[in-house]
């Protein structure tokens, strides 16, 4: 393939209705961009799809509506899951990419396809080595997180995502791809094709309040992410977590999920929302214990234990909105150590700010966190062994829930083609990361974030630049 310019001035084409425009024609005076592979949204799930498709020979122009990169993999755990023989070996871990694939179905509860389940647990070492060769660093040992219901969790060395969105980034910019920030996509263009299903043909997007059209010569990749932060999407389809704060980024409104329900996709599991423990409100920064479930506890305002702190994030989740009054995180100082630097920060913070807490005991951690001393002893001792709690001071923070990620979306299948409500694909149309639908089901496994974006990013990207010309 030819590497083409990815900018080409033009004029402009009419609009059919909310979200939708119909290509009056596929020549030069129709656009005022083109590329081979146009990609909207520029997280692990973009970067990655554009990586991939310039690997291939193609023109990217990645567009972010955002004035910087990274989306929602920035403001992430930063844990990537995958089997990996090198690591857990040293530590004794025995792993394999069908236990894996068991988790996610069962995690699932039959909401989320086989298909991509395993293109997900056998993709995801692949994916990581992927990273590691462009750069990427890992620390060398690997962790049970939050949620995340078995040891394959792999912390990149920089805090969060910083480490991901450096280094897809950088690699990019060597590959040449256009990147077009501050730049939002409004709707997908369709083309006019005769006799037979329309395809896609580019995007309508406003850049410093100017109407601009981006052909697509290929195809079309969305990666822009959940709609964890779309308010009128959440009070239509998750109406009981439409008034929770979110940690989401604030673009991440889900006016994609529209323009591809719009141009034909299936939006499916959109009442499924996963909220996990954040920010207190008016702190701007999360106060978390339980990156590590197995050395912490949660307690309710009576003081005592409510959930098992190794289940699922849904079930922790439902069982704290069950509870009357506040719930509380625990663990000792030496738990509080072993968080990476960012986190440890943020808790200081809070401390010194009244939002976080420390007592030389229960009892007196108890007093300061207002639960009735006794039954919080008794629920501390009970549980100390099992989760380690011996060093301290010892630490609690209250846990407040929000919206971390919407788990419905786009319908894709194991080539992220976006699938219509028949099964079949959408012309030239993928999506990849927090924006699709059916690769979690009901719940998201912890560490399952930013993996989903690689490994179907890649396949997203490389499909795409596998499409024919368009007319």
């Amino acid at each position: 393939m030819q590497r083409r310019s990815a900018l080409i001035l033009g004029g402009a084409a009419g609009i059919l209705g909310p979200g939708l425009v119909l290509a009056q024609s596929a020549g030069r005076e129709s656009w005022d961009a083109r590329a081979d592979v146009v990609i909207v949204g520029s997280g692990a799930a973009g970067l990655s799809a554009a990586i991939t498709a310039a690997d291939s020979g193609c023109s990217v122009l990645l567009v972010e509506k955002a004035a910087h990169l990274g989306g929602d993999t920035l403001l992430a755990g930063g844990y990537f899951n995958a089997v990996d023989p090198v690591r857990q070996k040293s530590q004794g871990i025995e792993d394999s990419p069908e236990l894996f694939l068991r988790h996610i179905l069962a995690s699932g509860d039959g909401k989320n396809s086989p298909e991509l389940a395993r293109a997900l647990a056998y993709g995801a070492t692949d994916a990581l080595e992927w990273l590691e060769g462009l750069g990427a660093r890992f620390l060398p040992k690997v962790s049970l997180i939050y949620g995340g219901m078995y040891p394959r969790s792999h912390k990149p060395v920089l805090a969060r995502g910083q480490e991901y969105i450096r280094v897809l980034a950088e690699q990019a910019l060597r590959r040449k791809v256009q990147i077009r920030t501050q730049t939002e996509v409004r709707s997908l263009v369709l083309s006019g094709r005769q006799g037979g299903a329309a395809g896609v043909a580019g995007v309508l997007a406003v850049r410093d309040g100017r109407e601009i059209r981006i052909r697509a010569l290929r195809g079309v990749v969305l990666a822009s992410g959940s709609f964890g932060a779309g308010r009128e999407l959440l009070r239509r389809h998750a109406p009981a977590t439409a008034e929770l704060p979110t940690d989401s980024s604030p673009g991440n409104t889900g006016l994609m999920h529209e323009a591809a329900r719009r141009a034909g996709a299936e939006l499916v599991n959109m009442d499924e929302v996963e909220c996990v423990p954040g920010a207190a409100p008016g702190f701007r920064n999360p106060l978390r214990l339980d990156y590590d479930q197995t050395r912490m506890i949660m307690v309710n305002s009576r003081g005592e234990s409510f959930v098992n702190e190794l289940s699922t994030r849904r079930e922790i989740a439902r069982a704290v909105f069950a509870q009357r009054g506040l719930c509380w995180s625990v663990a000792d100082s030496e738990t509080v150590s072993r968080l990476d630097p960012a986190t440890q920060k943020f808790l200081y913070q809070g401390l010194f700010a009244g939002r976080a807490f420390q007592g030389r005991t229960p009892r007196e951690l108890a007093g300061k966190i207002g639960l009735p001393a006794k039954r919080f002893e008794q629920t501390f001792r009970s549980m100390a062994r099992e989760r380690r709690l011996h060093s301290p001071p010892f630490w609690a923070v209250p846990i407040h829930m929000r919206v971390h990620v919407t788990l419905g979306g786009v319908r894709i299948d194991a080539q992220a083609r976006c699938l219509n409500d028949q099964g079949q694909p959408v012309r030239r149309l993928y999506a990849a990361g927090g924006v699709t639908g059916n690769v979690h089901g009901a719940n998201r496994i912890g560490g399952n974030g930013i993996n989903t974006a690689v490994v179907f990013g890649r396949i997203a990207g490389r499909n795409a630049a596998q499409e024919k010309l368009g007319d």
